[in-house]
C-alpha cells in the first residue's frame, strides 16, 4: 500500500469518528428552566415517564435559570420528559416537557415558573 492510500484511509477514519462524535453530541434535548418567581423552588425532579429519574434539582432560588442536556443516544423505547414536584401539602404534579421523545432526538424546551402558592403550587409554562 503505497503512502496516498494510507493518508487517504487515514483521512476517512478520522471522517468516521468525527462524524460519529457529532451526531451523539446533536442527541440531546436541551431543558433549560427559569424561576422568576419571588421564591426557591425545592426539589424539583427531571424524568423520563418510562425511565425514571433524568436529574434532580433540590433548589432552584429566585430570579435563578437552570439548564441541562438530556442525552437521548441512550434511550431503549419511545419516552416522554416529564417535570415532576410535590408541594407541601404533598400533592404530586407532572408537567409534561417532551411528548414524544426516540433515541436520537433532540430539541430545546423553555420552562419558566412565573409564581409559586403559598402550598408551594408552581404556575409553570412550557415553551
Amino acid at each position: 500500500m503505497n503512502k496516498k492510500n494510507k493518508i487517504l484511509i487515514g483521512m476517512v477514519v478520522v471522517l468516521v469518528l468525527v462524524a460519529i462524535d457529532i451526531m451523539k453530541f446533536s442527541s440531546r434535548y436541551k431543558i433549560d428552566i427559569n424561576n422568576k418567581s419571588d421564591k426557591t423552588v425545592n426539589n424539583l425532579e427531571l424524568r423520563y415517564k418510562v425511565n425514571g429519574t433524568i436529574q434532580s434539582i433540590s433548589q432552584l432560588e429566585p430570579k435563578k435559570f437552570w439548564e441541562y442536556k438530556v442525552d437521548t443516544s441512550e434511550l431503549k423505547s419511545e419516552d416522554q420528559i416529564l417535570l415532576t414536584y410535590k408541594d407541601s401539602k404533598g400533592n404530586y404534579y407532572e408537567h409534561y416537557l417532551v411528548g414524544y421523545l426516540e433515541k436520537g432526538y433532540r430539541g430545546k424546551v423553555n420552562v419558566v415558573i412565573n409564581k409559586i402558592d403559598d402550598d408551594g403550587k408552581l404556575d409553570v409554562k412550557v415553551e
